[in-house]
């Protein structure tokens, strides 16, 4: 059964000649993986593999089934296409610190909006911020993240 959800790619893993293994934290299932096929040709004019580098928030169609590990990714779009979130070396790098939170705290595959939705808005916030609004950025996320998990 295919299902529309937002996601936020935390990690891709490169998978035999063209396919990758993708972890997503998304809105309705939780911390899911997926495996896309074909999205590494290099005949293809559209390559689909810039969609899932980590942090990139999307908009995707899946199908689901609770007694799979590795899910399938029907379609997937931007939700929100980051401005300088990918090229600013200090963003990404606020970025990339998020993220590894985020993998480490949030293990299970359970639905959790309101966390997704916090998740979602610091990154948008992060590629919105200017320069001088960046320095304690990740210390807020740092203070903030803790309380979707009762602390």
């Amino acid at each position: 059964m295919t299902h529309k959800t937002k996601g936020i790619v935390l990690r891709n893993i490169k998978y035999g000649e063209t396919s990758v293994i993708v972890s997503v934290f998304t809105e309705l299932f939780g911390l899911q993986t997926y495996l896309i096929n074909g999205v590494r040709q290099k005949q293809s004019k559209q390559s689909k593999i810039a969609l899932f580098q980590p942090s990139a928030i999307l908009e995707l169609e899946v199908y689901h089934n609770d007694k799979k590990k590795i899910q399938r990714i029907k379609e997937a779009n931007w939700s929100y296409v980051p401005k300088n979130l990918l090229s600013d070396v200090l963003k990404n790098c606020i970025a990339s610190y998020m993220i590894e939170l985020m993998q480490h705290c949030i293990k299970q595959p359970e639905s959790h909006p309101e966390l997704f939705y916090f998740c979602e808005d610091a990154f948008m916030a992060l590629d919105e911020a200017e320069n001088g609004g960046t320095a304690n950025f990740a210390l807020f996320f740092c203070l903030q993240f803790p309380q979707f998990f009762g602390f």
